[in-house]
């Protein structure tokens, strides 16, 4: 029995001492802990603190070190890994990011990042593709740039590449058109009061472009174009615009024809919704603008997270991006450095002897104080002795020596230095709020004691507005008040009053140029003679018999501001404030021109426009033919034997009785060098009166509605028969 004892005692020892031994053991490894933290060892430093949890698990030193050094790795992990990406090292900082969730799992910060890095790559093959398409195909490198930023709005390298892009766009769009390669290339198009449909059909030969009308296109509707060194593109949207008809782009090459009605628009246009996301501007502003310019109707401003939801066609979309990136620039901001001194000056004197201004004698009752009458009766003055006898010398009770000077000087400075945004307005105060108490009654003949509260210091407003030669105009507003002497009014209310001082000014000034505003002074002089009457006034004897107190004060008030810029607008180039934005009845980018021409007639309705003269020779067939201008030989060309010349020589001017020409009475007529070796080949002209003629090269002729006539021309003999 004894011996159970003795092995249960033995047991409980070796417990309590590997106790004692665990007890010393946690303060050793988290002083170990903090020692390899100072160190740098952060890795280590946890491991330490792992081994021991396994012999302390529950141990609460344990795991405060172990969330402080966690948190310690996990910071320091985090801002390697956003170095390396600032730096573009992605590889160095998904290593980072992966360490911190190896230490810390849930957290979200990291997985963002990875998140992000893994965007970062998508992006990147992005805008590779967006270079490799900058020269060939700069509009739709641009779209994937568009793309590229809304994703990642700060990206510097895509905001380099898409600048380019749009100053080559902008540069381009007046010289080529937007759509597939085949219908940039140059053409020549020659049509006479023909049909509509086999206009595009012949467009469609020649530009490898396919239409498809809708079932309302007139397959009636007659159309005259007559232009060279144009493109295919411009000669179709110049057919749709003077046809009243519209397009939609179905593919690279086929394009939907359908008549420019509301109705249609609804039917056939597309629609789509597309969120910007301001980072300066305000969404209410912004909103406004898109409204007022590009007649958007469906918008959506989201104030809490300062965005824009618009609905509307792609190509307006495309203009409002453009609008958005003008107007959503971080505003100019300039730092103001105050100087607000106020100095102040007072020299005081007293000197000589200050004699009682009055004294008076008189014969008391026996009583003091206000118990004392004013009635003293007559035997008093028959028993006059010491007692009741007295002598009143005023407040000042007997003759005072004075023998003061003082000399004060004082400066108040406040030096105040704010940042501001240009156009906002920002105020300075420095001062204290004193309580005024005030009594009031009420109609029952109560009072009461109310308690206001008094600004005195300095209260500074300023309005900054910054130009965009670096000059700033600042308003100022400057307000200095001081407590004066306090008063009693006469139902025993305390009140002060009040020292101010105010200016209020506009100056200019230029970047870190100090301005100065002073000459705001107060100045108080007093000079006070007391004494007795006549020898106060003589030389010598006036400091004997009299004293004299002056009091000299002066304060003036300094302001200096130095205004310094610390950020200018940015402004966005011409190419991203300047774009067009179509006609007035419809927002697009596209503008009715013809783009490399050096003639062009275009009429509907079987009615035909004028040509410069200068013009391409158009094939006499029943049907006209199209070419493009990959074959005709250079303007300066010689003629082959048996064609006509391809430009004709210089034309007699001919002048018009009426300075007012109607157009739509107006044809031209040229031929090319394709014309059929014919004897003779004639074409009928309607509506034709006034011809002139040049032998062998072509003629000009204006009709009018009704006139009909033939011109037949010989190419042997170069001449020009009319029957």
């Amino acid at each position: 029995m004894s011996t159970l004892k003795h092995r249960i005692a033995k047991s409980l020892l070796m417990a309590a001492a590997v106790s004692v031994i665990a007890g010393c053991a946690v303060p050793r490894a988290v002083q170990n802990t903090e020692e390899l933290a100072n160190q740098g060892h952060l890795e280590e430093a946890i491991d330490v603190l792992r081994e021991a949890k396994k012999d302390n698990p529950g141990d609460m030193r344990l795991d405060g070190a172990m969330y402080k050094q966690v948190d310690k790795l996990v910071g320091k992990y985090y801002q390697e890994g956003e170095q390396a990406l600032a730096v573009n090292d992605e590889k160095t900082a998904l290593e980072r990011f992966e360490s911190v969730l190896k230490y810390d799992s849930g957290n979200m910060r990291a997985r963002q990042a990875i998140d992000q890095i893994d965007n970062r790559r998508h992006l990147k093959e992005l805008l590779v593709e967006a270079h490799v398409l900058a020269e060939s195909r700069p509009e739709d490198a641009l779209q994937i740039i568009w793309k590229v930023l809304e994703e990642r709005p700060g990206w510097s390298d895509a905001i380099k590449i898409r600048d380019v892009l749009m100053r080559r766009v902008a540069e381009a769009k007046t010289l080529a058109p937007a759509l597939d390669a085949s219908l940039k290339k140059p053409v020549s198009l020659s049509f006479r009061s023909h049909n509509l449909i086999n206009i595009f059909e012949n467009i469609s030969k020649l530009a490898n472009v396919n239409f498809i009308f809708d079932a309302d296109v007139s397959k009636t509707a007659t159309a005259s174009i007559s232009a060279k060194k144009t493109t295919a593109e411009d000669a179709i949207n110049l057919l749709l615009a003077t046809n009243r008809l519209r397009k939609k782009v179905l593919n690279h090459n086929t394009l939907l024809i359908y008549p420019a009605s509301a109705s249609k628009d609804k039917e056939y246009r597309d629609m789509a919704v597309k969120t910007f996301f301001l980072s300066h501007a305000s969404a209410k502003a912004v909103s406004g603008a898109l409204k007022m310019t590009l007649k958007t109707r469906d918008v959506y401003i989201d104030e809490r997270i300062n965005a824009i939801v618009v609905r509307d066609a792609p190509e307006t979309l495309e203009l409002a991006s453009r609008l958005v990136q003008a107007l959503d620039r971080p505003e100019a901001e300039v730092t103001l450095d105050v100087q607000v001194l106020e100095v102040s000056s007072s020299d005081a004197l007293q000197l000589g002897v200050k004699y009682p201004e009055s004294v008076g004698v008189g014969i008391t009752n026996g009583e003091v104080g206000a118990n004392q009458s004013n009635n003293i009766p007559l035997n008093l003055l028959t028993a006059m002795t010491k007692n009741n006898v007295f002598v009143n010398l005023g407040a000042q009770k007997g003759v005072t020596l004075n023998l003061l000077q003082k000399a004060t000087h004082m400066e108040v400075l406040a030096n105040p230095k704010i940042r501001v945004k240009n156009g906002k307005k920002a105020q300075i105060e420095i001062g204290q709020k004193v309580p005024v108490i005030t009594n009031l009654m009420t109609d029952s003949g109560a009072t009461s004691e109310k308690v206001e509260m008094l600004d005195v210091g300095l209260k500074f407003d300023v309005l900054p507005t910054i130009s965009l030669d670096g000059e700033i105009s600042v308003d100022i507003d400057l307000t200095v008040s001081s407590l004066g002497t306090p008063e009693i009014s006469p139902k025993g209310a305390k009140y002060y009053r009040v020292n101010q001082r105010k200016t209020k000014t506009t100056l200019t000034a230029k970047d870190n140029e100090t301005q100065i505003l002073a000459g705001l002074i107060n100045r108080e002089d007093m000079d006070n003679k007391t004494g007795l009457p006549g020898v106060s006034q003589m030389p010598l004897l006036d400091r004997l018999f009299g004293n004299r107190e002056s009091n000299k004060a002066k304060s003036e008030l300094v302001l200096v501001i130095t205004p310094r810029i610390e950020r200018k607008l940015e402004l966005p180039g011409a190419h991203v404030t300047t774009f067009i934005s179509g006609t007035e009845s419809r927002v697009s980018q596209d503008s009715l021109v013809l783009r490399n021409t050096d003639g062009a007639r275009l009429t509907s309705g079987g009615a035909a426009s004028v040509m410069p003269r200068e013009i391409e020779p158009a094939p006499v067939h029943d049907l006209p033919e199209v070419h493009e201008l990959e074959e005709l030989p250079p303007l300066d060309a010689p003629a082959e034997q048996g064609a006509p010349a391809l430009i004709p020589p210089p034309l007699t001017e001919k002048k018009v009785s009426s300075n007012r020409m109607d157009i739509s009475r107006q044809m031209t007529v040229a031929f090319t060098k394709t014309m059929p070796e014919v004897p003779a080949t004639s074409v009928n002209f309607t509506e034709l009166k006034n011809v002139e003629v040049v032998n062998g090269n072509g003629a000009i002729g204006t009709g009018a509605p009704r006139a009909k006539s033939a011109l037949t021309v010989s190419q042997k003999e170069r001449t020009w028969r009319f029957g």
